[in-house]
């Protein structure tokens, strides 16, 4: 995406989340959107606890998981995204 259209496109991606949120706080799709906004690089223990604290007791929502897995793949904690993605 041109660096115009990425900039526009960020900003309906959060706009779009911060509207999901006024309605329901939890919403994982919106929670993640915003999450994905942030450098992984050098962050990656807030970002898996986020995506953790997202998921919360019913660890079963896709986006999140998929997202978690592949952060701990990427640090190489291989054995740890295991049952991520089971």
């Amino acid at each position: 995406v041109p660096a115009p259209q990425a900039a526009a496109l960020r900003t309906r991606s959060l706009n779009a989340a911060r509207t999901a949120l006024s309605f329901d706080e939890n919403e994982p799709r919106a929670l993640m959107s915003l999450l994905m906004q942030k450098q992984v690089f050098g962050h990656w223990a807030a970002i898996e606890a986020e995506c953790r604290r997202i998921l919360g007791p019913t660890r079963r929502h896709p986006m999140v998981l998929g997202w978690l897995g592949n952060v701990l793949q990427n640090v190489g904690r291989w054995s740890d995204s295991v049952p991520v993605f089971e």
